[in-house]
């Protein structure tokens, strides 16, 4: 009898093993989440996008025990027959940083961070703890607008079936950005962290995988490496050898801004000293090779960071006056503010053709901003740290990551024209994908300061944050869109839900997406007087169907066993959701109970046997 007792909770204990719930659930790109958060409670994807766009979400996977398995996605059709290849979603794994103390003014929580993005190749599940997938849809150009479904199947040996809908609107986004960026690229880091040289063959195409990189994600590096003149003693230049590396950039990927190849030590040491001479050659030289090929007014002049005294001051009004003598049309960049912190330094107005002050100046300058750009004058902005008396989206690792995206609604809000970041490899520690600390100031740590990218093996991968700063810059072309549409009021409208200032935004991820999707509607509607689709001939659509039962089977998503998983789950699918998950709750109860009732028999019986022997 024990045998028998032992057995059938053997039994049971292995049907509770086999069965232990794997849970699945989806998110948006603007929801971070960490590592013991519970699970999303969304169970299908449904996306929007126009072509020429990227729209991400996120699946987050939690298990009982530890499972390794694989995620991938089949073909997806519209009614028509029309396909939207799985070649088009990207999946990546997500890395968790350890944030040890919280950067200044952060409300957030110390412990593990999602941020960086590996590649991915099989979904490791560990016991307890949260895996998340990284998911980047894109529409080309040349998709056919339209509603697209099918699925992403999750097999950890079981396989979980997850709806996808991806909608095509009937709008393109431009190649050419509309708003400027600009976001350097540290050289010496890339050296240090893929042990380079400064041999051009050995470095080129790391530095081109960096600028692209940032180039796809709509941002502009500051300045590039390879687009340099061979400079002569005299200050003349020859651009023969790297005319086209930068046409390339110029031309094919079309970057809207970039800094001339002037430093404070290169290509002279004293540029408007000893030097101004051969300075004043050499800038007249770029200026006509760059307006030689149309380019003349993408480039800006930047050589002084944040003047922060009187001297400082001073030396910008004497460059400021020596460019205008070496050529009237090249712009100088400055970041700083239009009124001044001390006013003993005076002020900067009129030696300054494009302002890029600190978030919260844009606010306190209202005034003076619309004085210069009546002028001619253009304004930018910048973050670095967290700094203002007031409190605006600040670019830590350990603050919302919403902030990343709401900036450019600002922007569009404030009526600027740029937005500049100091740097985005910024890897002052041992290893960027550890430690989070990687600017230190006053005894204080600016967690992920200066870092949107981490090091992989053959270049540079990407972020959350460089994802959602992507965004940001695609929600920008809605704006410019329905400017061009004659609904610019519309927009500003829509956009003043978002954000009323600098210093007050809705912090809800919902609201900005639902206001995204009201945006694109609109253009939709408006651009839908033909929806560029177009019927699929018979045999083509049979064909697809043939691809796509080929990629089923090559998956191994079998007929045979869905049913069976159909079967085995279609009592719960019946049930409302709320159940679906009490249940999962109430299993080990049940187990437990089951297992005290079988103990009760064994010890009934043990008892039953005792008394028999004691009668005999």
């Amino acid at each position: 009898m024990l045998r028998k007792v032992v057995f059938v909770v053997c039994v049971c204990m292995l049907f509770y093993s086999s069965t232990s719930k794997i849970e699945v659930g989806i998110t948006h790109g603007l929801e971070r989440i960490r590592m013991h958060d519970p699970v999303p409670e969304d169970r299908e994807v449904y996306i929007r996008l126009a072509k020429n766009e990227y729209e991400p979400f996120q699946i987050v996977m939690k298990s009982g025990e530890n499972v390794e398995g694989v995620v991938y996605v089949t073909d997806l059709y519209d009614e028509k027959g029309n396909v939207f290849s799985r070649e088009h979603f990207t999946f990546y794994e997500v890395h968790y940083l350890y944030v040890r103390e919280l950067s200044p003014r952060s409300k957030g929580e110390p412990g593990w961070h999602p941020d960086g993005l590996k590649p991915f190749e099989e979904v490791t599940i560990a016991k307890g703890e949260n895996t998340v997938v990284w998911v980047d849809v894109y529409a080309p150009v040349d998709q056919i607008p339209g509603v697209y479904t099918g699925s992403i199947y999750i097999d950890v040996g079981d396989v979980i079936e997850v709806p996808v809908t991806v909608e095509v609107w009937n709008f393109t986004l431009p190649e050419k950005v509309s708003l400027k960026s600009g976001i350097e690229v540290m050289v010496e880091y890339v050296l240090e962290a893929h042990g380079l040289s400064w041999d051009p063959e050995e470095l080129e195409p790391y530095l081109y995988d960096y600028y692209e990189t940032l180039i796809e994600h709509r941002l502009m590096p500051w300045e590039l490496y390879f687009a340099e003149p061979e400079v002569f003693r005299d200050g003349s230049i020859d651009m023969e050898e790297n005319h086209e590396h930068l046409k390339y950039f110029m031309d094919t990927l079309q970057v809207n801004c970039l800094a001339y190849p002037l430093y404070e030590d290169w290509p002279f040491r004293d540029p408007f000293g000893r030097d101004l001479e051969k300075t004043t050659r050499y800038l007249r030289n770029l200026y006509e090779y760059y307006a030689e090929n149309g380019w003349e007014n993408r480039f800006f002049f930047y050589l002084i960071d944040e003047p922060n005294s009187k001297r400082a001051y001073q030396e910008v009004r004497d460059v400021s006056r020596k460019l205008e003598e070496i050529h009237p049309d090249i712009r100088f960049l400055v970041t700083e503010q239009m009124v001044p912190d001390d006013p003993s330094w005076g002020d900067l107005i009129g030696y300054v053709d494009i302002w890029c002050p600190l978030f919260p100046c844009i606010e306190e300058e209202k005034a003076l901003i619309k004085e210069r750009q009546a002028l001619g004058e253009e304004v930018w902005t910048y973050t670095a740290l967290t700094q203002g008396e007031q409190e605006t989206p600040f670019w830590e690792l350990d603050f919302p990551v919403l902030n990343y995206r709401v900036v450019t609604w600002m922007i569009w809000n404030s009526e600027i024209s740029g937005l500049v970041y100091w740097t985005c490899n910024w890897w002052d520690v041992k290893d960027p994908w550890e430690d989070t600390g990687t600017w230190t100031e006053d005894g204080e740590v600016y967690n992920g300061e200066g870092v949107l990218m981490y090091p992989g093996k053959d270049g540079c991968l990407p972020s959350i944050r460089l994802k959602v700063l992507r965004e940001g810059m695609e929600d920008y072309e809605y704006f410019v869109i329905l400017e061009s549409l004659g609904k610019e009021s519309f927009a500003d409208k829509e956009v003043k839900k978002i954000v009323k200032s600098w210093y007050e935004w809705d912090e809800n991820p919902e609201q900005l997406l639902d206001v995204r999707r009201i945006l694109g509607e609109e253009i939709n509607r408006i651009t839908a007087g033909s929806d560029g689709s177009q019927e699929v001939p018979q045999e083509e659509r049979e064909g697809k169907e043939e691809i796509k039962e080929e990629q089923e089977k090559e998956y191994s998503v079998e007929k045979e066993e869905k049913e069976e998983i159909d079967k085995n789950t279609e009592e719960v699918e019946d049930l409302p959701e709320s159940e679906q998950d009490s249940m999962w709750v109430r299993a080990p109860v049940v187990l437990v109970g089951l297992l005290a009732v079988l103990l009760l028999i064994l010890a009934v019986h043990v008892k039953k046997k005792e008394q028999m022997e004691k009668n005999t």
